[in-house]
C-alpha cells in the first residue's frame, strides 16, 4: 500500500484520527443511561415510575410524588447488575488487510449502582427530596489482544448525581415538583495503537501493520448542571397521571491523552496532550399512568423519550495546536415502553411484574461502538416488597434483559482508517439483582 499524503498533514491526521478514536468513545460511554434508580419500580419495569409516589425514591423519578409521602422517609438502594458480551469476530483486519483475530472474551463487567433517597414533609402543601445516585455508566473490558483493540479495550465510565427538590401539593388533584442537579463524571478509556502501520505509512524501514502495537489511555472529569419538573394528576377512583422532564447536562470534558509504547522514530508525533471537549448528555421526558382496581390490585404504564440528537457530533479541541478531532455519531431520539401490575394481598407483602421494550438510539451497525455494543432491549421484571413494620419495609427485584444480537460493521476509511476493519455479531444479556430499605420516620 502506497501513501501519497504530504508528510505534516499525514502526522496531523493520524494524531487526530487516533485521538478522535479515543475520545470519541469517552462522549458515547457518558450517554449511557441507567434507569435503575429505585429497587420498588424495578419489579414493574419502572411502569408507573413517574405515577406511584410509593417511596422516596420518587424523588429522582417525579419529585411531585413526594405530596403522598407522610413525614420523613428515606430509600437506600443497591443494584448488581451482571452484563454479558461476547463478541464474534466474522472478519476483523487492518487497513492494509491484516487478518486480526480473538473474540476478546466476555467485555461486559459487574458493576454495582447505589441510590439514597429522602422525603420530608413540611407541611400538609410543601415537601423537600435529596437524591443522591448514578444516573449514567459504562464499564467493559476486552483481552488486550483481540481482533477490535484498536477500537477499544477497556472503557470505564462512572457518575454521581445530587438532586435536591421540591415539591407542592396545590389542591387534592395537582401536585408540582422540581429540583436542581449536580452531576459529576469521571471517565477512563484504553485502546491498542497499530504504531507499526503508522510507520509503514511514514516509510519507515521495519515497520509492518501490527508489528509495533502500543497502548493509548484517556482521562477526563468535570460537573454539569441541570434541572427537573415533573407533576402529578390524581384523577380520582385510583387513577394518576405522572408527568416528569429531566433536562440536558452540557459538560465540558477536560482530560489527558496518554500514549506508551511508542517506537523512538514517532516519539516526536505521539505525545502526551490536554484535550477538551463540550458534550451534551441528553434530556428525558417521562409520561405514567398508574389505575388502582381495588385494594390488592393496581396496573400501571410508562412511556419515556430520550434526547440523544443533542449529541450529533462529538469534536475535540487540543492544545499543542492539532486541527479538531470530529466523530459523527448520528444517534436518533430513542423510545422507552414499560408495562407493570402489583398484588398487595392482606397481610405484609407486594408482589410485582413488568415488562418493557428499551430502544437504542444507534441508528445501525457502521456507528456501533465495541464501547457500546448497544441494541434494543426487552425486560423482563420481578419484584416483591415486605412490610416489616409501620415505620420499616424491604424491596426486592431481578430483571433479565434480553438485546437484539448487536452487529457492528465499521471499515478502514474515514475515522476509522486506522483503527482497521471490525465486523462481527454480540450475543448480550444482562442480569440485574437488587435490593432496598425503606424506613420512615
Amino acid at each position: 500500500m502506497k501513501d501519497t499524503t504530504p508528510h505534516t498533514t499525514r502526522n496531523l491526521a493520524i494524531v487526530c484520527g487516533l485521538a478522535t478514536s479515543i475520545l470519541s468513545a469517552q462522549g458515547m460511554a457518558a450517554g449511557f443511561a441507567l434507569i435503575e434508580q429505585s429497587v420498588s419500580g424495578m419489579g414493574t419495569a419502572y411502569a408507573g415510575a413517574s405515577a406511584l409516589g410509593e417511596d422516596a425514591t420518587t424523588v429522582y423519578f417525579n419529585p411531585a410524588g413526594m405530596t403522598r409521602l407522610e413525614g420523613t422517609q428515606t430509600s437506600a438502594g443497591l443494584h448488581v447488575i451482571i452484563p454479558q458480551a461476547e463478541f464474534d469476530n466474522q472478519g476483523a483486519s487492518t487497513a492494509t488487510g491484516v487478518p486480526l483475530t480473538g473474540n476478546g472474551g466476555d467485555a461486559g463487567e459487574t458493576g454495582v449502582v447505589p441510590n439514597l433517597y429522602v422525603s420530608h414533609q413540611y407541611s400538609e402543601q410543601l415537601f423537600f427530596g435529596l437524591g443522591i445516585n448514578v444516573p449514567f455508566g459504562l464499564s467493559t473490558h476486552y483481552d488486550s489482544d483481540w481482533a477490535g483493540r484498536y477500537h477499544a479495550i477497556k472503557s470505564e465510565v462512572e457518575t454521581i448525581n445530587i438532586n435536591p427538590s421540591f415539591a407542592y401539593k396545590l389542591n387534592d388533584w395537582l401536585s408540582l415538583g422540581a429540583g436542581v442537579n449536580a452531576q459529576y463524571v469521571d471517565a477512563k478509556l484504553t485502546n491498542a495503537v497499530d504504531f507499526g502501520l503508522i510507520g509503514q505509512l511514514e516509510g519507515i524501514p521495519g515497520f509492518s501493520s501490527t508489528s509495533a502495537d502500543g497502548r493509548s489511555k484517556v482521562q477526563g472529569d468535570d460537573w454539569a448542571y441541570g434541572y427537573n419538573l415533573g407533576l402529578l394528576l390524581n384523577l380520582g377512583k385510583g387513577t394518576r397521571i405522572g408527568a416528569h422532564y429531566r433536562s440536558k447536562l452540557d459538560y465540558t470534558v477536560k482530560g489527558e491523552v496518554d500514549f506508551s509504547n511508542v517506537p523512538v522514530p514517532l516519539q516526536g508525533t505521539f505525545t502526551d496532550a490536554n484535550a477538551r471537549s463540550s458534550v451534551d448528555l441528553p434530556w428525558t421526558l417521562s409520561l405514567s399512568l398508574v389505575h388502582q382496581f381495588s385494594t390488592e390490585w393496581a396496573v400501571m404504564a410508562d412511556f419515556t423519550r430520550t434526547g440523544w440528537n443533542d449529541l450529533p457530533e462529538l469534536r475535540f479541541e487540543f492544545d499543542n495546536g492539532l486541527p479538531d478531532g470530529v466523530t459523527t455519531l448520528n444517534w436518533s431520539n430513542s423510545n422507552r415502553y414499560a408495562l407493570g401490575a402489583s398484588y398487595t394481598p392482606p397481610g405484609q407483602w407486594t408482589f410485582r411484574a413488568g415488562v418493557a421494550l428499551d430502544e437504542t438510539p444507534i441508528p445501525d451497525a457502521e456507528h456501533r461502538t465495541p464501547r457500546i455494543p448497544g441494541e434494543d432491549r426487552i425486560w423482563a421484571t420481578l419484584g416483591v416488597g415486605y412490610r416489616h413494620s409501620n415505620s420499616l419495609s424491604f424491596d426486592l427485584g431481578y430483571a433479565y434483559i434480553w438485546a437484539d444480537d448487536p452487529k457492528i460493521d465499521k471499515t478502514a476509511t474515514g475515522e476509522d482508517a486506522l483503527r482497521g476493519n471490525l465486523k462481527g455479531e454480540y450475543d448480550a444479556n444482562v442480569n440485574i439483582v437488587s435490593a432496598q430499605l425503606n424506613w420512615i420516620f
